[in-house]
């Protein structure tokens, strides 16, 4: 018989890829008594199965690698019972209703860290994660920066938080198509991002309203000194506001924008440079999409103060995510 070391069931792989669409098959002269090399050769994709049988007759000893008819059943039986483990490949198998409430049971449910007041937008500093979970109960993982939970009544300090008392808004579609956008004016203005670099969309008047105000802010670093790369899609704007710590430079690698400083009004275009110091009100916006390049004294969240009253009490107007380079070179879902 063929020893174990000597099976070398990975060819079985190693031929499907090397001849894609062509059945492989499992023929070899291992131990009748060896039921495992028939379930790994299924595991690995073989669909044509061979094996020796023989029957004692007239006294004539059966060779070493041959089957009896019993020894064939339990290879049958082996051969069976793998594919019945490896179960279905077209598609996820449907679990059943007992699997997802054991699954469930297992799974982090999200409580108040401490009293919460209706209308009051949920975030991951307004909740703890613990098991057991409730019923009906919001779980870990269903907390995303794409979704929008909003109380609809108070929450007492350590309570489960349901979804009957919250709101849901999923945001994920927009910010995906946010994200395509950014995508198609970067790979037109061929500027070079890192593989993966932080991104903060900002929304001072809420996603809905993004195309009209906002800005995508790439952080590049933010040290005694600060680098942003700034987008502005066609047509949005960014409105007035002013710094106290923090005093910046804009140049712009492409497109064009206006920028308002003080009651002057500019329009920079590529490669053009401007300097905006500390106290001084601004607002910027572009008609065909911009890109430029924001260099500062370091970036404090506490100095940016908006002359509509409304922008800064809204606590909720940036959204951060990773941005990955490879996303310019793939189709985005």
């Amino acid at each position: 018989p063929t020893k174990e070391e000597n099976l070398q069931l990975n060819q079985i792989s190693l031929l499907r890829q090397r001849y894609v669409g062509i059945p492989v098959g499992f023929s070899t002269h291992e131990d009748p008594n060896n039921t495992d090399a028939i379930k790994i050769a299924i595991a690995q994709g073989a669909k044509v199965f061979e094996r020796h049988v023989d029957v004692e007759d007239s006294g004539d000893k059966i060779n070493a690698y041959s089957s009896t008819p019993e020894q064939i059943d339990k290879w049958l039986s082996s051969a069976q019972l793998a594919f019945k483990m490896l179960g279905t490949k077209i598609g996820r198998y449907p679990i059943t209703e007992k699997e997802a409430e054991d699954l469930r049971g297992l799974k982090r449910g999200i409580f108040a860290k401490s009293s919460l007041k209706k209308g009051q937008r949920l975030t991951l500093n307004d909740v703890f994660f613990a098991i057991p979970c409730q019923k009906n109960q919001i779980l870990a993982n269903d907390m995303s920066k794409y979704i929008e939970y909003t109380l609809t009544e108070d929450i007492e300090v350590n309570k489960a938080i349901t979804f009957d008392v919250v709101t849901v808004k999923d945001q994920r579609e927009k910010i995906l198509k946010i994200i395509k956008d950014l995508k198609n004016i970067i790979l037109t203005s061929r500027i070079a991002l890192p593989e993966k670099i932080e991104l903060e969309l900002s929304h001072h008047y809420g996603l809905d309203r993004f195309e009209e105000y906002g800005a995508s802010i790439f952080n590049c670093v933010n040290r005694e000194y600060c680098k942003k790369l700034i987008i502005l899609l066609p047509g949005q704007k960014h409105p007035i506001h002013h710094h106290l710590k923090k005093e910046e430079t804009f140049q712009v690698l492409f497109g064009s924008m206006t920028v308002k400083v003080g009651n002057e009004r500019r329009l920079l275009k590529s490669g053009d440079i401007l300097t905006i110091e500390r106290g001084i009100n601004h607002d910027f916006s572009s008609q065909e999409g911009v890109i430029f390049e924001e260099i500062s004294t370091t970036h404090y969240m506490d100095d940016s103060f908006y002359q509509d009253e409304e922008i800064s009490k809204n606590s909720y107007r940036k959204t951060e995510l990773t941005f990955r380079s490879v996303w310019l070179s793939e189709d985005i879902k």
